[in-house]
């Protein structure tokens, strides 16, 4: 339990030690937001909705709708939220309210959540789970062996005979897909059997499961991301220095997953109480969010970022604003783009940025400058597990960059 004063010995409120961090996790208009924060600024941010994260998860559906003329069909599942599914990829579902029989409204169907809802549209649902291990995926099936095409065709072969060898049929109802991690010599049959057992044994338990119980039951559920997000960040050693958290069921939460998962990060976690200072309060993050949420970011020099994101891509613009310390245009342009290109990086995955991105950043004149600028934007965008790729100044000048989509934006996650 932390219950820190909420000013140090010089008057001044309480703050992390330099390039320490924290990892803060509160509960803000029904979702739960961990705020990873260093040297006061919010570098990093999850959301969970407090009813559970849906992708991933396995659960029972019921069948609300069927709309043959779009080959779609229409799903509730848990916490009262709807889904879509395609209509032929139901009708190859386990029907547990009339087994063998076509799906009719009111049925029971065991589903994954594939995609979460975002833009409106309704959350993606599939009757064909998968169950992912290192070497194999388990999946419902006719009992094949199916292999990766990534796989070389000489090691195909010799993974055949020696799973042959092995003896190793699939269980009935179950179909393996052995992955691209295979291909190493190094990996036995031994090692695949061993998974693909395993996996398969659990999907079928999964479905005998299901048939026992209630509507909307979640049979497997999905570890929220800021459980995720502590995992990621543990692989950095001494970043973190404290989690907190002033709610008791998310302190819970964390704290018996810390012991079962990461035991070594289980004295980070405090549960913090101070009836004269909210959490919230003390790290500012009311602003912190609002200034995530904002288009324009002030730079330390002066000078400010211009963040607009489209339905295409998203636009960045530097302009030097108030910095004027050199009597040298080139040198004033130069010293305002790199740092803006670290603060652009920040932005980008606190914001959580993807597809295209273009920015336009102060025009140069010398090659040097913007040899060095696009060095260091590439350095900084590497420090995320989702890499960027910058793809170098345009004929206009502008900077592309391109990002794959993991997760919703910061103006999904808060917003909508």
């Amino acid at each position: 339990m932390i219950k820190p004063s909420p000013k140090n010995q010089d008057g001044k409120l309480y703050q992390d030690m330099p390039d320490k961090a924290s990892f803060v996790l509160v509960r803000r208009k029904g979702k739960i937001h961990g705020c990873f924060i260093q040297n006061n600024k919010l570098m990093r941010l999850t959301t969970d909705e407090e009813n559970g994260r849906m992708e991933g998860m396995i659960c029972i559906a019921k069948v609300v709708d069927i709309v043959p003329n779009i080959n779609a069909a229409f799903l509730r599942v848990h916490g009262e939220r709807k889904c879509f599914i395609k209509l032929d990829d139901l009708q190859n579902g386990h029907n547990l309210s009339r087994p063998g029989k076509n799906f009719a409204q009111g049925d029971n169907v065991l589903v994954e959540i594939t995609k979460e809802p975002s833009k409106g549209k309704e959350a993606s649902a599939t009757c064909n789970i998968r169950l992912e291990g290192k070497f194999c995926v388990a999946s419902f099936g006719s009992g094949n062996i199916l292999y990766s095409h990534k796989i070389t065709s000489e090691r195909r072969d010799t993974l055949k005979q020696e799973l042959s060898n092995a003896g190793f049929i699939p269980q009935n109802g179950i179909q393996i897909i052995i992955r691209t991690e295979a291909d190493n010599t190094s990996v036995t049959a031994d090692e695949i059997t061993k998974e693909a057992d395993v996996l398969g044994t659990q999907l079928m338990e999964f479905l005998e499961k299901a048939k026992h119980r209630n509507d909307y039951s979640v049979i497997c559920g999905v570890t929220p991301k800021y459980l995720e997000f502590i995992r990621s960040i543990s692989k950095k050693k001494d970043i973190l220095d404290k989690i907190l958290t002033d709610d008791k069921a998310i302190f819970e939460e964390a704290k018996q997953y810390l012991a079962e998962q990461l035991p070594e990060m289980a004295e980070k976690l405090h549960f913090y109480e101070d009836c004269l200072v909210p959490l919230n309060v003390l790290y500012g993050l009311e602003g912190k969010l609002s200034e995530a949420l904002s288009d324009k970011i002030w730079l330390k020099c002066g000078g400010f970022l211009y963040i607009e994101p489209t339905q295409a891509l998203t636009v960045i613009d530097v302009n030097s604003g108030k910095y004027d310390k050199k009597s040298d245009r080139e040198e004033t342009y130069f010293q305002v783009n790199m740092e803006a290109a670290e603060e652009i990086a920040t932005q980008i995955f606190v914001r959580n940025l993807t597809g295209i991105i273009v920015v336009d950043f102060i025009n140069m004149a010398q090659k040097e400058h913007r040899d060095t600028l696009l060095k260091a934007l590439t350095e900084f965008l590497q420090k995320d597990d989702n890499p960027c790729k910058v793809l170098g100044f345009t004929r206009l000048g502008l900077v592309e960059i391109t990002r794959k989509k993991t997760d919703k934006t910061i103006y999904e996650q808060i917003l909508v």
